[in-house]
């Protein structure tokens, strides 16, 4: 009621301050209708942004002091708005409700004296918009005369545009960890929020220390869009991405650290995503080498420590060491492993790393490896019976030793001679028999034959003198008889009286 009282007061006020124009129409129109038709328009703003949405209220009115019924109200928006217009009508006027899409054009509308039209559009400002927006509406009568005309338009044109666009920058790498002396692609992908379109969009990028820049693709500059990647202009709720591509260094480890910042000429209401980093762990490529086998060359049984070492990705786990016939094994942290050879020759020794969960096994390229054999000595230590005599068997014994640091149990066969007269022993034996027919002294040697580990050798000269049997003078019976008498004798006279008349009374 309150609001229909209002609006009757406003109409009689309306109508008495035009009385004088209305009179001057009517003589101007004699006989025709009039009625001054007014329109208002506003978005209630003074800015926006590019991407976001402002709405239009327009307002047409009839002042009177006739009704119109065929009121053609008409809005043109500007090519970067996109609307949606509703419309409300007060008391018995009408218009098109809508909601309808594009421009207003509303023809045969019906507005009566003190009534209004009243025009929502909901407008989507494209976000590429640049400038200022201007919008003009427009309402007039073909049928009905209108007093002043000047009031049957209006304009809003004092909405500036401020594009703001949200940018945020991501980046990956294709492999990691990376093996030094690689390559590293990234992926740059820069995302735009909106709501406004961002122009002259631009990357820049810190390569870490240790790596060599090759090329990148998707920029302005390719191939050299580093340290600056040009993208130009993203759209809002789009995307624009590139490419780097880095060499590692062959002696580059650890963690790199790539980043990146992306800025544009348009406003960023949230610059904390606009800068990101990527971590990528470099490794030497697992490998494994044998660094030193010593001594080389050895000899038989001797101990040959055999250093290695491997390298990658923090490599763990066990190392064996081989020949393919012998071996030893051990730890990547130990670093060392020790081999004993079963023959002599050239080895030719590989380091099996066993890998892990970081690291594939591998083995190390060949190592030669030389195995001497064993240096030895015989000598003759001693005979057995003592003295020897011709004729009969003598045993002669030697010894047989390894020289340091060679090791092991000689086979093979020991000859000991004169150079006329000899015998072998097999090992593991160490005597053989001589018989020597006549006495003099005789130079024995004992040779070693040596064997496929061991060297053969040969005793310094032993001297063994035979001698003569000795002989025994043989007695004749008369003299044997005549000596048994004597001891005898003696033998009596040697006991006192008592012995003797006791040896008499024996009898």
């Amino acid at each position: 009621m309150a609001i229909n009282n209002h609006q009757n007061l406003i109409k009689k006020v309306n109508y008495i301050f035009l009385i004088p124009f209305l009179f001057i129409a009517n003589s101007v129109n004699a006989g025709g209708s009039s009625a001054d038709l007014s329109i208002s328009k506003t978005d209630g703003v003074t800015s926006a942004i590019p991407g976001n949405s402002i709405t239009y209220t327009i307002v047409a009115s009839n002042i009177g002091p006739d009704d119109i019924t065929d009121a053609t109200i008409s809005d043109v928006f500007p090519a970067d708005l996109t609307c949606s217009t509703s419309c409300v009508a007060t008391g018995s006027s009408s218009c098109t409700a809508g909601p309808f899409a594009g421009d207003i054009s509303d023809v045969a509308a019906t507005i009566n004296v003190g009534e209004t039209l009243t025009y929502t559009s909901l407008c989507s400002i494209n976000s590429a918009a640049t400038g200022t927006l201007s919008n003009t509406a427009t309402v007039n009568s073909a049928a009905t005369a209108d007093p002043l005309a000047g009031n049957n338009t209006a304009t809003d044109a004092d909405t500036v545009l401020n594009p703001s666009a949200d940018l945020s920058i991501s980046k990956v790498d294709d492999v990691d960890p990376v093996i030094a002396g690689n390559n590293i692609v990234y992926t740059i992908q820069v995302d735009n929020a909106g709501p406004s379109d961002a122009t002259s969009v631009t990357v820049t990028e810190t390569l870490p220390a240790g790596v060599t820049f090759v090329s990148t693709t998707g920029c302005a500059e390719d191939p050299a869009g580093v340290p600056a990647c040009t993208l130009g202009d993203i759209t809002a709720s789009g995307m624009a991405s590139y490419t780097v591509t880095v060499a590692v260094g062959v002696a580059t480890t650890g963690i790199l650290t790539n980043s990146v910042i992306v800025a544009s000429a348009t406003t960023d209401p949230a610059t904390g995503n606009n800068t990101t980093t990527e971590d990528t762990t470099s490794h030497l490529m697992t490998a494994a080498s044998i660094t030193s086998d010593l001594p080389d060359p050895s000899v038989f049984g001797e101990a040959v420590t055999v250093n290695y070492t491997v390298v990658g990705n923090a490599p763990t786990g066990n190392v064996t060491v081989t020949d393919g016939v012998d071996s030893c094994v051990s730890t990547v942290a130990v670093g060392s492993c020790v081999i004993n050879f079963s023959s002599v020759g050239t080895k030719s020794l590989v380091a099996n790393y066993a890998g892990d969960i970081n690291n594939p096994a591998v083995a190390s390229p060949a190592e030669p490896h030389v195995v001497s054999q064993a240096n030895t000595v015989v000598s003759i230590i001693s005979f057995d019976p003592i003295p020897p005599y011709p004729g009969q068997p003598i045993d002669i014994m030697f010894n047989l030793t390894v020289v340091a640091p060679g090791a092991g149990t000689p086979t093979g066969t020991v000859t000991i001679s004169d150079g006329i007269i000899s015998c072998v022993a097999t090992l593991p034996i160490t005597s053989c028999e001589l018989i020597f027919p006549n006495v003099g002294d005789f130079d024995l040697t004992a040779t070693y034959s040596g064997d496929a580990n061991f060297t053969g050798s040969t005793s310094p000269i032993f001297v063994l003198g035979v001698v003569p049997i000795p002989i025994i003078p043989m007695l004749s019976m008369v003299n044997l008889l005549l000596l048994t008498s004597m001891i005898l004798m003696l033998a009596y006279f040697g006991f006192s009286s008592r012995q003797r008349k006791n040896l008499m009374m024996k009898k």
